[in-house]
């Protein structure tokens, strides 16, 4: 239900800031490929939208800000597969950077499991003490 309330702000200003700069909500009418590109755009984003707040529900809230901030890197991955985008070494270098940093910053469940186990069996016994 929250994708839906987010869904009944967005479009109407999104409609507005369309409307207002002259231009089609779908694109332009030719080449055809454009509005193709914008639609299936539009459906990932949905279902993007869509899965990270599912992820939110049932996932440990790390995991699923660890999932959500890798988008940026597998983009560009997936702009060099599907719109032939050049990929620079400092591309690759970013790309590695910023999964490092997400992951060690969400500390995700998947990556760290050991490390919280033993930080709830130090804090059990020092509460002992």
């Amino acid at each position: 239900t929250l994708a839906f309330y987010r869904a009944l702000v967005e479009i109407p200003i999104a409609l507005t800031f369309c409307w207002r700069s002259g231009e089609h909500p779908l694109g332009p009418r030719q080449p055809r490929q454009v509005r193709t590109w914008l639609l299936v755009r539009g459906g990932v984003g949905a279902a993007a939208v869509l899965c990270f707040f599912y992820a939110i529900q049932h996932l440990p809230l790390p995991d699923a800000v660890t999932l959500q901030f890798t988008t940026p890197p597998f983009a560009a991955a997936f702009a060099v597969c599907l719109a032939g985008e050049r990929w620079h070494m400092l591309d690759m270098v970013g790309a590695v950077v910023c999964l490092l940093g997400v992951m060690l910053i969400a500390h995700p469940s998947w990556l760290f499991a050991n490390d919280a186990s033993n930080d709830n069996s130090n804090s059990d016994s020092d509460a002992s003490q």
